[in-house]
């Protein structure tokens, strides 16, 4: 097994090799730039002052103009996943799983939006990249219980829970329990109880007994939800390597895809990342490209703060 460093290298170097690096400037950079801002509408190229200024929207009106077309096609019908039967016997168990499939798809994202964002992509930056993955959120929950015996307690505890908060009550419903004055323990059964008494009444001393107690407890369960996902990769955040044959990437050996995000996202997604965690520079470090700028323009409202943990 290859060692971490040695990882990194070979990481680094397909990386070195990659297409589509927009953090390094070029000229896919500059055409992938200057078209989202002609679809925006800005005006690249004004006139002398004094002039009538002319905007050009031809391009926002042609995609816009295609774009139904391409939404007929992979948005409107509610069979997005088919699986096809190889014979009769399966075409129960075929018609079963491309149900279950485009329930995934379609309940659990909002696939015309995926549809959009990613034809939209393809029609403005010659690439476009969708990334179907198994999310995994990690979902802390709390949950009271209350007037839980010594037994459902103990019960309760058994599982994966942390105890947040904690108070007990005697149950006037339980009968006390003998304390055995040579263990101090309560006693469990009749020929303890019989020695437990012979002892408390030699020595003239009135037995002891405990009362069982009733418990309101709150704990903090975390539970993890998976759900099929997809999303569509801005293109300027991806490299694919040099020596891939077609679009279909089937034969890539290089991929990747690299995002920012916040500490307080981190820990939402059930990382823990502690306090006095300090930045580091890394190969994309806060990298603002032309790409970045010009999709913000029209997409987002991109304030990169780290907001505070919820309580």
């Amino acid at each position: 097994m290859p060692s971490e460093e040695n990882l990194i290298n070979v990481i680094d170097a397909y990386a070195a090799q990659s297409y589509g690096p927009s953090d390094q400037g070029g000229e896919l950079s500059r055409q992938r730039g200057l078209i989202l801002d002609y679809y925006a509408g800005k005006n690249e190229e004004p006139a002398p002052e004094g002039r009538s200024q002319v905007v050009d929207r031809s391009i926002f009106e042609t995609i816009q103009w295609m774009m139904p077309s391409f939404m007929r096609i992979f948005a409107g019908d509610s069979n997005i996943v088919e699986f096809v039967p190889e014979g009769e016997e399966d075409e129960e168990v075929s018609k079963q799983e491309s149900d279950f499939l485009n329930h995934m798809v379609t309940q659990n994202n909002d696939w015309d939006l995926v549809v959009r964002t990613w034809v939209q992509d393809a029609l403005l930056t010659k690439n476009a990249y969708c990334m179907a993955f198994m999310e995994e959120k990690v979902i802390p929950e709390k949950e009271m219980y209350i007037d839980q015996t010594e037994e459902q307690l103990a019960l309760l505890l058994q599982d994966d829970v942390e105890v947040v908060g904690q108070s007990s009550r005697p149950d006037p419903d339980a009968e006390p329990i003998l304390i055995d004055p040579a263990t101090g323990e309560r006693v469990q059964d009749e020929e303890t109880f019989v020695g437990a008494m012979a002892i408390y009444q030699a020595n003239g001393v009135e037995p002891q007994f405990d009362q069982p107690q009733l418990y309101n407890v709150e704990v903090r369960r975390v539970r993890t939800k998976k759900s099929l996902k997809f999303r569509v990769l801005p293109p300027e955040r991806v490299r694919v390597g040099n020596d891939t044959t077609d679009f279909t990437l089937s034969d890539c050996n290089y991929f990747e895809f690299y995002d920012e995000t916040t500490i307080s996202d981190l820990r939402k997604d059930g990382f823990n990342v502690p306090d006095d965690i300090e930045s580091e520079d890394g190969r994309f470090n806060s990298t603002t490209t032309v790409e970045d700028t010009a999709r913000d323009d029209i997409f987002y409202n991109d304030q990169d703060v780290d907001l505070p943990d919820p309580p």
